[in-house]
């Protein structure tokens, strides 16, 4: 993980994020099929939960060790 937002899932939190991450050289993106991600140019952006699985069970993780990013529903 290079960098994350803690936010909604809106446009304005993935162009915030995208800022972030233009300092690296991202070969390709991998995320669900929401609506925001529109933004991410396709032909390095990979849609489906067989690329996101593993982010999921990182963030899964992540709440684990650290209590203040657990949900709070």
């Amino acid at each position: 993980m290079v960098a994350h937002v803690l936010g909604s899932r809106s446009r304005k939190s993935q162009q915030k994020l995208l800022r972030w991450l233009s300092k690296f050289d991202i070969q390709f993106w991998c995320t669900d099929n929401y609506l925001a991600y529109q933004l991410l140019p396709r032909e390095t952006h990979s849609i489906g939960k067989r690329f996101t699985q593993g982010i999921k069970h990182q963030n899964l993780n992540l709440r684990n060790k650290i209590k203040r990013l657990n949900r709070k529903t």
